[in-house]
């Protein structure tokens, strides 16, 4: 089984409350963007934020999973809700 480990990381300075959730986030995007440029999908195995009164930080750790995997989705959905 071929699966390309993805690590994202992403640190950013700031007073702003729930920082670190906003950046996990953004990391789980790029991951998952990585993943599907390569035509596969981010399975996130792993998270950590870290809030302090300046910093704050977020790295996701996970795979890029194709068809052959056990978990890959074969039709996850939009990416995005639909418009009415």
């Amino acid at each position: 089984m071929n699966k390309a480990q993805i690590a994202a990381v992403a640190a950013a300075v700031g007073m702003l409350s729930g920082c670190a959730t906003y950046l996990e986030e953004g990391a789980t995007k790029n991951a998952a963007a990585q993943c599907e440029a390569m035509g596969k999908q981010f399975v996130k195995t792993d998270s950590k934020k870290t809030e302090a009164i300046v910093v704050s930080s977020a790295t996701v750790t996970g795979e890029c999973i194709g068809p052959e995997d056990p978990r890959y989705v074969s039709d996850p959905g939009p990416s995005t809700p639909p418009s009415d």
